[in-house]
């Protein structure tokens, strides 16, 4: 598509795949050398909404998107998302937690909602960003709420309190595949 569209000159350039060190690249006028994989999701700086007014626009609940990963740790043959992603990564889950800690002091936010195709691909980061989070929700009565696409795992591999964990840290609301069960 990106080349029928310079060919039909309806754009003059395009990115596929991970931008955010091609669009830099571009904006300089260096050439766009293909795709580019992030192997460090927390060396991205997080998104600045100092100068974006929510109310503006109609989303309810006001949601920032947070983007914790990218990838699957599945290989579904139905699902496109290797296309897109080769490798799955993701943030620390110490790095996800500030960025939503920030947005509630700085902006008020209290919805947030993740933008991976799994919000709880590694088990160890879920559980740092949630063990974080119910520890601010607890101190601070913050009242936020998190949700996005969600998979279950091997009872083996998540402990008893899994849930609950959950629950105090503002998840509430997760998308889950019939492909899981």
């Amino acid at each position: 598509f990106g080349e029928f569209m310079i060919a039909t000159k309806l754009s003059d350039a395009y990115i596929s795949g991970e931008g955010e060190r091609s669009i830099v690249a571009l904006l300089k006028g260096e050439k766009y050398n293909g795709y580019q994989q992030i192997d460090n999701l927390d060396e991205l700086p997080n998104p600045d909404y100092s100068d974006f007014d929510f109310s503006k626009y109609t989303n309810k609940n006001q949601a920032v998107a947070i983007t914790g990963s990218r990838g699957c740790v599945r290989n579904c043959t139905f699902c496109d998302i290797k296309s897109a992603w080769k490798h799955y990564r993701y943030r620390s889950g110490t790095s996800l937690a500030d960025e939503i800690i920030h947005h509630h002091k700085h902006f008020g936010s209290k919805e947030f909602y993740f933008t991976d195709s799994l919000i709880n691909g590694s088990l160890k980061a879920f559980r740092d960003m949630c063990d974080k989070l119910a520890n601010y929700n607890q101190i601070h009565k913050a009242g936020f709420s998190w949700g996005g696409q969600f998979i279950f795992k091997q009872k083996k591999t998540v402990t008893d309190d899994y849930f609950d964990m959950i629950a105090q840290a503002g998840g509430d609301q997760f998308y889950v595949g019939v492909e899981t069960g």
